[in-house]
Formats: structure tokens, C-alpha cells, sequence
């Protein structure tokens, strides 16, 4: 035989020492083994009762649980008292141990089964609780994306009405730019530039059917001994009195310091004749109203321009409107005069 190693021969003895110990004492090696067995079982009983007084939502009454741990325990004990007990009495144990050992085991199994029951219902009270985070989330983050788009729609709508607001506050400008550009203010009548566009198509339209436009100035006398504001407020009035009362086609504008031109459309001599008239009568009912407490009323000059001949190129006759507008103070007030237009000299050479 091969020699033993030093510490074999060591664990060797020392099995032999405690054998003969135990033997001395009166016990065998089964008797040990039994004991040991039974105390193993017991212990397991215990736990299993631990464990289920823990888990009472599982193991409910004298349920599996309950069963498992007593058949353990009956069986630990069984374990113990064999060795013990008598030997009549041993057959007794024997069939106790037969009977409650296969009943231990499909205990131990519905017990493996519960616990397995137990596993899958953590498992799914923990997914449920994963849910329900995810679902608290999800719906933290669906009231912060409400929340954001309610500010957005709030900021969408007062984009809208400002935008609204300044479209209306340029069409309103633009209405008051293009009205400007049109109309004077003080007087209601057409700027110098737009009278004379529409002066323009005038001739054109009027030259093509033969004839001439008809220029009537309006002179207003007396103005100088009036302050400029006093003066500016009658010029204003008048100008207001004429577009009151002419029809829409027809031209009307300041046309000097105190005179005012107006174009009767399509309107012969006659007709421009009763317009004077007409105007004049209006005039002597306003400017002495106007005029406050001054109490200085104009004397109106009624001036109609004749063409002895018809002009081709309308610079040539808004020249001789420019012309003869120096004569309009110099007539006789309160009636119509008609003088023929006069050209400069440097363009006609006489």
C-alpha cells in the first residue's frame, strides 16, 4: 500500500479518536446520522413557519405552507425517535416514517409550486408597479406637452391678433399716406401733384374729342390785412365749401397763395357759368361763419379762362394757367369775369 500523506494520517486519527469516543458515550454512527437528519428537518419546519407567518397573503389558514412545516417536523421527530425507542415499538416509527415521508414530499412540492405562484405574482406586482411609474410618466410628460402647446396656441393667437393689428394699422396708414398724398389736410381739396394728374387726363381725355378743358379760379380779396393762421382758416373753409358742393368727377386745388382752381368735367362755358354762380353763393354763406369774430368777409373773384385756340401739349396749357392766374386778384369781386389764357412772352414772343 502506497504510504499516507501526513495530514491523512492526521484526519485518519483523529475519526478514530472521535469514534471511540461516541462508542465509549454508548451512541453508533447511525444513531448521530439520524439525529442529525431530524434536527435538519426540524430546522426546515421552522423556517417553513417563519416563512409563512411573513407571507400571510399567500399562505392563508391551514394552507399548504402550514401542512409542509408540520409533515417536516413530524418527520424530524420520527428521525430522531428511531434510534431511540424500543425496539417493539420500532415498527411503529418504520410505518409512521413510510406514511409521512411521501406526504412530506408532494407537500414539498405544492409548497415549490406556491412559491413558484409567489415569484411570478412579485414579478408581476413589480411589472405592474414598472407600468403604473411609466403610466405616472407618461402622463407627467403628456400634462407638460399640454401644458406647452396651451402656451404655444396662447402665443399662436396673440401672434394672430398682432399680426391682425399691425395689418390693420398699415392698411390704415397706407388709407392715410395714400389720402395725404391725394387730399391736403386743412383744405379736403387735391394736392398740386394730384390735381395735376388728374388735370392732365383731363386735357388728354377733352382734347380728343375736340375741345378744351375750362378753367374757373376762385380769388379770395382782403385776406392781407387778416393774420397768416386767420388767413390759412378762410383758405381752409373754402376749400371745404367746394368739395361739399362739386360733383366727384370734378377737379378742385389750391392753386396759389389766395386762389383756387377748379375743372368742371365735361361742362361747357354755360355750365361752367352756373357753377360760379352756384359756388359763389355757398362761399358768401360760409366764409363770413368761418372768419370768427373778425368778422371780415373776402370779396370772391370769379375768373373763366377762354382758349382761342385748341392746345396740343398739355405743358402749354397748364402754363397758361399758371399765367394768367397772376390777373385773378386784379378783377372785379362778386361777378364772373372772362379773360382769354395768356402765354409767357418768352415762350410765345408776344
Amino acid at each position: 500500500m502506497d504510504e499516507l500523506m501526513p495530514w491523512q494520517e492526521t484526519a485518519t486519527a483523529l475519526v478514530r479518536d472521535l469514534t471511540s469516543r461516541i462508542e465509549a458515550v454508548g451512541l453508533s454512527w447511525e444513531t448521530l446520522q439520524a439525529g442529525f437528519a431530524g434536527f435538519v428537518f426540524l430546522a426546515l419546519a421552522g423556517g417553513v413557519i417563519a416563512f409563512t407567518r411573513r407571507r400571510q397573503d399567500l399562505f392563508s389558514g391551514f394552507s399548504v405552507g402550514w401542512a409542509f412545516a408540520l409533515f417536516l417536523g413530524a418527520t424530524g421527530a420520527l428521525m430522531i425517535a428511531g434510534p431511540l425507542v424500543p425496539s417493539e415499538t420500532l415498527n411503529w416509527v418504520r410505518g409512521g416514517q413510510l406514511l409521512i415521508g411521501p406526504l412530506a414530499l408532494l407537500l414539498m412540492g405544492g409548497f415549490l409550486v406556491r412559491m413558484r405562484r409567489l415569484e411570478a405574482f412579485e414579478d408581476s406586482e413589480a411589472r405592474e408597479g414598472d407600468l403604473a411609474t411609466q403610466l405616472r410618466q407618461s402622463q407627467h410628460q403628456l400634462a407638460e406637452l399640454q401644458a406647452r402647446n396651451a402656451e404655444l396656441a396662447r402665443i399662436r393667437d396673440e401672434t394672430a391678433q398682432e399680426n391682425s393689428r399691425l395689418a390693420w394699422d398699415y392698411e390704415a396708414a397706407s388709407r392715410q399716406a395714400e389720402a395725404m398724398r391725394i387730399r391736403e389736410e386743412d383744405t379736403g381739396l387735391y394736392t398740386r401733384a394730384h390735381f395735376l394728374e388728374r388735370m392732365r387726363e383731363e386735357f388728354e381725355r377733352t382734347t380728343r374729342n375736340g375741345g378744351m378743358p375750362l378753367p374757373l379760379f376762385i380769388g379770395l380779396q382782403g385776406l392781407d390785412q387778416l393774420e397768416e393762421q386767420a388767413r390759412e382758416d378762410l383758405m381752409a373753409q373754402a376749400g371745404r365749401v367746394l368739395r361739399e358742393n362739386l360733383r366727384l368727377p370734378d377737379l378742385a386745388c389750391r392753386f396759389g397763395e389766395t386762389e383756387l382752381l377748379v375743372v368742371p368735367f365735361q361742362t361747357d362755358s354755360r355750365g361752367a357759368a352756373a357753377l360760379a354762380r352756384r359756388l359763389h353763393r355757398y362761399l358768401k354763406r360760409a366764409l363770413p361763419q368761418a372768419n370768427g369774430p373778425n368778422r371780415v368777409t373776402p370779396n370772391l373773384v370769379f375768373v373763366l379762362l377762354d382758349f382761342e385756340i385748341n392746345l396740343v401739349r398739355f405743358e402749354d396749357y397748364l402754363e397758361a394757367c399758371e399765367v394768367s392766374a397772376t390777373d385773378v386778384p386784379k378783377q372785379t369781386p362778386n361777378r364772373l369775369t372772362r379773360l382769354p389764357a395768356r402765354f409767357a412772352v418768352s415762350k410765345w414772343g408776344s
